[in-house]
């Protein structure tokens, strides 16, 4: 099994918050070295510190065989997409980023 400790953008996670506790989410971009933008589950855009998450799991990783992977890809990809669309001027500078890459 890998080693589930390194954050990039398409990683999913489980939140430890109080607000949105137990609900999935993608790194969505950095707020700064310690602080993530997270997408949850229901398209809410949060940024939490990282010992608020825990990684579950890469979307890139999610075998062919998977339950949904598409589904979860898709779902994931347009979440992301519409975020871009919606708040350009947030999102481009942390995509565009080297931070990001």
């Amino acid at each position: 099994m890998k080693d589930l400790k390194y954050i990039s953008i398409g990683s999913i996670v489980l939140i430890k918050d109080k607000k949105h506790y137990g609900k999935l989410g993608i790194i969505a971009g950095f707020k700064d070295f310690k602080r993530y933008h997270i997408i949850t589950s229901n398209n809410k855009n949060i940024i939490l510190k990282n010992d608020r998450i825990k990684i579950t799991g890469y979307l890139i990783d999610l075998p062919i065989g998977f339950p949904n992977r598409s589904a979860v890809m898709i779902l994931m990809r347009k979440i992301l997409l519409d975020k871009i669309i919606t708040n350009p001027a947030i999102y481009s500078k942390y995509f565009l980023n080297k931070r990001c890459i």
